[in-house]
């Protein structure tokens, strides 16, 4: 087997993000992963999510925006000025991708839509993402993702002991969306070789929360005997030492053996729990024996015993310690990233991995507009156009120190 190449992916193709906050810069972030040039063009306040969220020991900047902005070069761009726009123009002239998240209508008002990019780029790949979706009712609202959660029923699934509905702990929309954009760049990419042309991607939150969800829903149509989220078998049980563990039994095979495990091997034949349907049904019934049994060993006993008989199951960890656990940093799940200043950062690593031309983090997040001049003179700019657009606003320079 050859060795593999220093290289990513997507080394040579060049991205032009404008986009802010999650899911645009994240699937920006996913591209620069694999080896894209991605220019972050920015406003002159910066990516709102900048200071949202800010860690003293990272200066101004918060480690959301870090994670979501490594591996890119910034830019700061007032596009709302001729002249800024013009900027656009040069550079999405000479890129492969043009990524953003402007809200239906106003990327025409500015003359950044597809059909005014096509005509100075035809080979631009033209990403656009959205809360709603481009057309419908609620096409011009703003997409965040506990919105987005509230109107896809992911909230309406889970809910406290009052049963009041609470968000999903984690940013569903966002982070599915930028994931399922990243992939529809690489197939709009991919179809350019054969057809020689861009073409406009399109996604919105809205349409990742409800892809999130295909498991789910199929359980709300007709039928369907797919067990809930109180389903014993697929359920987190406290023990003796004050642990949480989880298994998940799924088949005949594993509940003979979770009952060999936990030493009820009389359940097998039970005509309450024969079948699966069975299970899901006398559900709370089974519960309350499983957490009976559970609740009289350590949880390392338990997952010992599960392991064993080769039944799904671990310990329930807390974000913290999955940051430094040993499975989770062999596979360079997580990393460490060191700025400039000497400031470290635990993040995400490269969750996909390829053999010939793996991903790396190669730099941390810029700077506010920390590369203006450097990209501005690579599109054919000189140094006195570009002092003159700083002069009047329509750039930023980076700051000293």
């Amino acid at each position: 087997m050859n060795s593999p190449m220093t290289s990513g992916a997507l080394e040579g193709i060049k991205v032009l993000e404008m986009a802010q906050l999650y899911a645009g810069p994240g699937s920006a972030m996913y591209l620069a992963d694999m080896g894209a040039d991605v220019i972050k063009v920015e406003p002159p306040e910066g990516d709102h999510i900048r200071t949202m969220y800010s860690t003293p020991s990272l200066g101004r900047q918060s480690k959301p925006f870090q994670v979501l902005n490594r591996n890119k070069r910034s830019v700061v761009v007032d596009i709302r000025t001729p002249a800024g726009r013009e900027v656009i123009y040069r550079l999405a002239a000479h890129c492969d991708v043009m990524i953003n998240n402007f809200r239906p209508g106003v990327a025409e008002r500015l003359r950044l839509d597809y059909p005014t990019m096509e005509r100075i780029n035809p080979r631009l790949v033209y990403a656009h993402l959205s809360g709603f979706g481009d057309v419908g009712p609620m096409a011009h609202k703003p997409g965040i993702d506990l919105v987005i959660q509230a109107h896809a029923g992911v909230m309406a699934s889970r809910r406290m002991p009052d049963g009041r509905p609470i968000a999903a702990p984690v940013a569903v929309a966002d982070l599915s969306t930028a994931m399922l954009l990243a992939y529809g760049i690489t197939l709009a990419l991919l179809a350019r070789e054969r057809t020689g042309h861009g073409q406009r991607v399109d996604t919105c939150l809205l349409g990742a929360a409800i892809a999130m969800q295909a498991y789910q829903l199929v359980r709300v149509q007709g039928d369907s005997n797919l067990p809930g989220a109180a389903y014993a078998l697929n359920n987190s049980y406290k023990c003796q030492d004050g642990e949480y563990i989880l298994f998940s039994i799924t088949t005949d095979k594993h509940w003979r053996a979770l009952c060999a495990a936990l030493d009820l091997d009389h359940l097998v034949d039970n005509p309450a729990f024969a079948t699966f349907d069975q299970r899901v049904q006398n559900s709370t019934d089974l519960f309350a024996v499983l957490e009976a049994v559970l609740g009289t060993r350590p949880s390392g006993e338990w997952i010992k015993r599960l392991e064993e008989r080769d039944i799904p199951c671990a310990v329930i960890q807390s974000r913290a310690k999955a940051l430094d656990d040993p499975q989770v940093r062999q596979n360079g799940l997580v990393i460490d990233v060191t700025d400039p200043a000497g400031r470290r950062t635990s993040m995400m690593g490269i969750p996909l991995k390829l053999s010939r031309t793996p991903g790396s983090v190669r730099s941390c997040a810029p700077k506010l507009g920390q590369h203006t001049a450097e990209v501005l003179q690579e599109a054919g700019y000189t140094l006195t156009e570009i002092q003159a657009l700083a002069q009047q606003g329509v750039i930023r320079l980076p700051q000293e120190g």
